[in-house]
């Protein structure tokens, strides 16, 4: 019977292949996009598993005081980037995060390819 430090490894060995498989696709999932390097690394700290709710400064949950000084920047970078009175960084979905790129990038009678 194999060992836990066995499994673990077994885990860990799968979990590397799939890596270097994925590195070499272009998934066309939204939800199973490759995020950069910098995203990566933001999402294995503790702001990955966090809840941030609401407004900055008027969360649901207590303790997203770095997490609102994230976001305020990004808001105040966005507003110089597209010259504009208001912005809100936070998608309600994926979904949504899509459909607001499509309307940013597109006009009526545009083609789009969808699979």
């Amino acid at each position: 019977m194999p060992t836990p430090r066995e499994e673990y490894q077994y885990v860990l060995d799968v979990l590397q292949k799939h890596h270097a498989w994925f590195r070499e696709c272009i998934p066309l999932i939204a939800s199973e996009n490759i995020p950069s390097p910098a995203v990566r690394e933001a999402l294995t700290t503790d702001f990955g598993n966090r809840y941030a709710e609401g407004w900055p400064g008027e969360r649901v949950y207590a303790g997203c005081r770095f997490i609102d000084q994230v976001e305020f920047k990004c808001i105040e970078l966005m507003k110089r980037l597209f010259d504009a009175e208001f912005v809100d960084v936070r998608p309600i979905s994926g979904v949504v995060a899509n459909l607001v790129v499509y309307t940013a990038f597109t006009e009526p009678g545009d083609v789009m390819m969808a699979l």
